[in-house]
């Protein structure tokens, strides 16, 4: 996904430097939203026995 990230935003920006951030700004906050999601799912109790 990074290298789909960067290339969408090289393609907007047309600067390395500011498409590197983006992606790295972007896979971060994604890897971030994975981890809490997955966190609050753990605790949900529906279809356990």
């Amino acid at each position: 996904m990074f290298l789909v990230t960067f290339i969408v935003a090289y393609a907007l920006t047309g600067e390395i430097a500011s498409s590197i951030g983006v992606s790295i700004g972007a896979n971060s906050i994604k890897t971030v939203t994975y981890f809490l999601h997955e966190r609050l799912w753990s605790r949900v109790n529906w279809g356990r026995k």
